[in-house]
């Protein structure tokens, strides 16, 4: 089969951009109450259907219950910035920058608290009102990015804040689709996100067959867990605060560069620069039926996100790298069998891979981005993930 490689690459050199490439950035709201008291309760009186209790039928019951839950529910949700960002406030914030055409955010309401706000807005308690829903719903419907996409995107998370890797996949899947159905309930006929905000930032593999079950095609994953799968972690007991890796976890290959910094949490993150800061994807090979599932990632930055960045902006800056370059590799084809003798194979093989190769120069003190492209004589396209090389200036060489 033939194949035409190409090669992408997008340098940044002594700190300097080549090109005026861009780092995309997103802003997310994690919004999430449990239910604080499991016990049952008759959602209809009529047809004796059995739920939970929710937080207005926890504050009525508590008495009744022993004093439970012990949390003060009440206190919990009247607080008044909670009763805005669980309403209004989000859009209020994104209706401040409309005039960028591709500004957004992401926003996560799990099942568990829609269930508790439409308790309270159903007696109008505490601030709640009766729609409450209705703000978040038509600005997803209707304000869009100049690429067609909705500037607050509800990306799923599961009904009842499950850890993903500890559960089996039918119960996760579950916990899914059941946010599905509240969420047509709640939102409308707005397509739902195909991106995931899993609970705690727990992920695994084993997650990705019900993740695209459920539709899901992209996951925020933590950058200390791409990290700390990276073969030579730089692992630090005190700086971690956790156990080392799984050596069966490191997979990821090989880094050079590490960023690590203390953060108020009494713990300093070490991450790889700039390996953990990109998108990836991650696959599931059933072991089973040998069928591979992936999804892609997108990280958060846990270092930043804890850090006074935020407020100090221009504390953390990130290089813009180049804009992605293309050139042809050069194709070197070698014969079955080798009939000539000259590649002196010890065993002649009966079928071997050509050889794709391309020369670079000109880079000193540079930080290149590559990978792989390749389409064959059908039209299909395959493309390697994003790996990265440092140049340097040859100073060490004698």
């Amino acid at each position: 089969m033939f194949l035409q490689s190409l090669l992408f690459f997008a340098v940044s050199v002594d700190g300097k951009n080549i090109g005026s490439g861009k780092v995309y950035t997103t802003y997310m709201w994690h919004l999430d109450q449990p239910i604080y008291w499991p016990a049952r309760r008759d959602l209809d009186n009529s047809s004796k259907t059995p739920t939970w209790q929710r937080a207005w039928d926890s504050i009525n019951d508590a008495p009744l219950q022993g004093g439970h839950p012990q949390t003060d529910v009440a206190g919990v949700f009247s607080k008044d910035d909670r009763v805005a960002i669980y309403q209004t406030r989000a859009t209020d914030a994104l209706k401040s920058i409309l005039d960028l055409p591709n500004a957004g955010a992401q926003m996560s309401y799990p099942g568990s608290l829609i269930d508790n706000v439409n308790s309270l807005a159903a007696v109008s308690k505490y601030g709640y009102s009766p729609n409450w829903q209705t703000n978040y719903a038509q600005f997803t419907a209707t304000a869009k990015t100049s690429g067609g996409f909705p500037r607050l995107d509800l990306v799923q998370f599961p009904y009842h804040h499950p850890l993903g890797p500890l559960h089996s996949r039918n119960m996760y899947e579950k916990q899914l689709l059941t946010q599905q159905v509240i969420y047509k309930k709640t939102w409308g006929n707005i397509p739902f996100s195909k991106g995931l905000f899993p609970a705690e930032m727990t992920f695994s593999e084993r997650m990705i067959p019900a993740l695209l079950n459920a539709g899901v095609e992209w996951v925020i994953v933590a950058n200390n867990h791409i990290s700390r799968a990276i073969q030579n972690y730089q692992f630090n007991p005190s700086g971690d605060n956790n156990e080392p890796p799984n050596k069966a976890d490191q997979v990821n290959p090989p880094q050079n560069n590490w960023f690590v910094k203390r953060v108020d949490r009494g713990c300093a993150p070490n991450n790889a620069v700039p390996f953990s800061y990109r998108p990836h994807y991650a696959h599931y090979i059933d072991p089973d039926s040998n069928q591979e599932y992936r999804v892609d990632t997108t990280t958060k930055t846990n270092l930043t996100d804890r850090s006074n960045s935020l407020r100090n902006p221009g504390q953390y800056r990130l290089r813009d790298p180049g804009p992605w370059k293309s050139i042809p590799l050069t194709r070197r084809t070698f014969p079955a069998n080798d009939p000539s003798g000259q590649y002196k194979f010890s065993v002649n093989p009966l079928v071997i891979a050509d050889e794709y190769w391309v020369h670079l120069e000109g880079f000193k003190n540079s930080l290149i981005d590559y990978y792989v492209s390749a389409k064959d004589n059908k039209g299909n396209v395959a493309s390697t993930d994003i790996f990265h090389v440092w140049v340097g200036d040859n100073s060490n060489l004698s």
